[in-house]
């Protein structure tokens, strides 16, 4: 949509955005701070949060600058490097208890859980649902990992609970009509009835979209196209999920299950060591045979693809403690995900909420194979990220991550 598309309203109230942006430059504005109310229209009084951190820092380690729509005007939103990693999680984690508290005391959302940002990654982008999903899948997967390799302490179970309580918490806030997935600057900023609501928007992750002669729209989105932007095409929901996405999506459950217990992968070891005789060397990496990771994904591949006599053949090479009902669930959860837009979920259009809770029962799936307790995949040491007081609302939050608050005194760095 070209500017000269927009009302004079709707001008304003993007230009104000622009203006506000680049008027503060740096020190910024602290993160969550509301825009200068002003009124575009005598029914009209936005308020904007502002949502990601200008030093904030994705996969690339910088943040790519946004371009105003307005006269021309560039944000002042510059290409900036992670200078202040920790003090940014915080931050973002502040921010999204600032507009779920405004949620509250609008009566909406008694009872949604913010979902903080783990590494600098953006949370809540652009005022999408499946964002939300996205990103909070992505983070932990990350956390996941960092935590793993460094020889960190992770809730594997608090991981699954936190992923319910981010879907209930999407479908929510998607019903209150928060949240919408067109990318075009004007439904960033306005919703479609034209009622200036509480919306989204991310500055640190938007970029100049767009055919550079200006003779098509332009947009403002994560990637090179609109097609390409996460949720772009589809409902205003997890239904958006576009395919480039998915891997990382997927990513995160072939962390969950080599991150339940030091016991549980010792013992996958053991038993897969023993299945060297019997495993294609086509499927082997190393000299120590399959990983637990290798024969589950092989699993849920041939499940995916109908190859029947190849899990006859198979599935018993599975660690029998592993059990065929925690790959069922597993699998299910997979194929949920990866199959959005186009696979389970898409007979389920009629009834969006469907969706959402289609996600949460598999997920309260798997949560329910989990013994009572809290489930912690122990390393040699703890190392810090920063998270100490996120996890210490977890632990307030959810009974399963209280085991995690002893060690949130010792998250001070990265």
């Amino acid at each position: 949509m070209d500017v000269t598309e927009l009302n004079a309203s709707d001008r304003d109230v993007i230009g104000h955005v622009f203006r506000w942006a680049a008027a503060s430059g740096p020190p910024w504005p602290q993160e969550g701070a509301l825009l200068p109310t002003f009124s575009a229209s005598p029914d009209v009084q936005p308020k904007l949060y502002v949502l990601g951190s200008p030093y904030g820092s994705g996969t690339d380690g910088r943040v790519d600058e946004a371009v105003g729509y307005l006269d021309g005007e560039q944000a002042a939103i510059k290409t900036a490097h992670a200078a202040a990693f920790n003090t940014n999680i915080m931050e973002e984690a502040w921010t999204l208890n600032r507009i779920f508290d405004d949620l509250k005391r609008q009566g909406i959302g008694r009872d949604v859980m913010p979902v903080p940002a783990f590494k600098g990654w953006t949370v809540v982008g652009q005022g999408m649902a499946g964002m939300v999903m996205e990103s909070c899948l992505k983070d932990l997967q990350g956390v996941a990992q960092g935590w793993w390799g460094k020889g960190g302490l992770f809730p594997v179970k608090a991981m699954f609970e936190l992923m319910r309580e981010a879907v209930l918490s999407l479908k929510l806030i998607h019903a209150t009509g928060h949240i919408h997935g067109d990318q075009n600057p004007r439904n960033l900023m306005l919703p479609r009835d034209g009622k200036f609501r509480i919306q989204f928007v991310d500055f640190c992750r938007s970029r100049y979209i767009g055919n550079q002669t200006h003779t098509e729209p332009r947009f403002v989105g994560r990637y090179e196209s609109m097609r390409s932007t996460f949720a772009y095409a589809s409902h205003w929901s997890l239904m958006g999920l576009e395919p480039s996405y998915r891997e990382d999506i997927v990513g995160c459950f072939w962390t969950m299950l080599q991150l339940v217990s030091e016991d549980f992968i010792e013992r996958a070891e053991r038993e897969l060591m023993e299945l060297n005789n019997v495993w294609n060397d086509a499927y082997m990496n190393d000299e120590d045979g399959p990983t637990m990771t290798h024969l589950c994904r092989e699993y849920v591949n041939a499940r995916r693809w109908g190859l029947n006599d190849w899990i006859a053949e198979r599935v018993t090479e599975l660690p029998v403690f592993v059990g065929n009902e925690f790959a069922e669930r597993v699998t299910a959860l997979h194929d949920l995900v990866t199959g959005l837009p186009f696979g389970p979920l898409q007979d389920l259009e009629d009834d969006m909420w469907d969706a959402y809770d289609v996600i949460v029962d598999h997920i309260d799936d798997v949560l329910h194979l989990f013994p009572p307790g809290p489930l912690l995949a122990h390393a040699p040491c703890v190392h810090a990220n920063g998270m100490h007081e996120v996890y210490e609302e977890m632990g307030r939050s959810m009974p399963e991550c209280r085991s995690a608050r002893p060690m949130c005194r010792a998250f001070r760095h990265f």
